[in-house]
């Protein structure tokens, strides 16, 4: 019985290195590799280098990508906040023109015809005016629309 030797290689586990796993004593009672496995082992160590290099490669175009389109989805949000902004002062300026007939009458309607000074067709004209200018001011340009 004495000193303990658990794979049964002959060197005791105090000194053996891999107590579990039978070698010679000239290894630390660790068993040697032979030459096919370390063939076997470079290659594999090779080729896990090859597929490291190929997934790193493939995840930094995978960024690139990913980088883009968040670029793209951010001009996108502002083109679409501009968007927005222009059909708020469109709903605005519509409202407006509203109001304004609201309260048109029929006598207003005979003052804007009236031959002489044409006082109320020229106050007509200016509103129109003001508001085609306007409206004009909210539309999308064919570079908006790009984005």
């Amino acid at each position: 019985r004495g000193c303990p030797d658990t794979d049964g290689d002959g060197v005791v586990d105090s000194v053996d290195k891999c107590p579990n796993q039978p070698g010679p004593a000239s290894n630390n009672g660790c068993p040697e590799i032979t030459q096919k496995d370390k063939e076997t082992l470079t290659s594999r160590l090779t080729e896990t280098e090859k597929n490291l290099s190929v997934r790193t490669e493939s995840l930094k175009l995978s960024e690139e990508q990913r980088n883009g389109v968040e670029s793209a989805l951010a001009e996108r949000s502002k083109h679409l906040e501009n968007c927005e902004q222009k059909n708020l002062k469109l709903g605005e300026y519509g409202n407006e023109l509203l109001e304004k007939y609201k309260g048109k009458s029929c006598f207003d309607s005979a003052l804007q015809l009236e031959p002489f000074s044409q006082i109320e067709r020229v106050k007509i004209e200016n509103t129109v005016e003001e508001y085609q200018e306007k409206l004009d001011e909210q539309k999308r340009t064919r570079k908006e629309g790009r984005q």
